[in-house]
């Protein structure tokens, strides 16, 4: 074996392809770091912006009730809409979290693990009262 090394370009022909596999091996690895950072951010916009769109549906909600309360409706009735409300806005919940789950890349779903809706609301309202 120490004869075969001794060879000429033996020992060059050795170093290139210990670079070769140091280059490739940190090449993957910085790609998968790119990749996990991208995909980390996309999935805090899909989670702010599944927020975002319960957060306008409560404000509408917010003005039919002032609409209704301004029209003469009782009071029982607006008390009715505000629990249906209530319980669509949960059910729109689950279900935007649900098609998020089901329909995001198998590869990357452990991350999902971290999230949870509680903590993305504080974080948004936490963030909005610094702004």
């Amino acid at each position: 074996m120490i004869e075969f090394l001794k060879q000429p370009g033996v020992y060059e022909i050795l170093w290139f392809f210990i670079g070769l596999f140091t280059y490739k091996a940190l090449s993957r690895l910085i790609t998968y770091g790119e990749m996990y950072q991208f995909m980390l951010k996309f999935t805090t916009d899909v989670l702010a912006l599944i927020f975002s769109l319960t957060e306008s549906n409560h404000t509408f909600q917010k003005l039919r009730y002032e609409e209704l309360r301004k029209s003469g409706a009782e009071l029982k009735q607006i008390k009715k809409a505000k629990e249906l409300d209530e319980h669509l806005n949960l059910a729109l919940r689950q279900s935007l979290l649900t098609e998020l789950v089901t329909n995001y890349p198998k590869q990357y779903k452990w991350m999902l693990e971290k999230y949870n809706w509680e903590e993305l609301i504080n974080n948004k309202r936490s963030v909005e009262k610094d702004e």
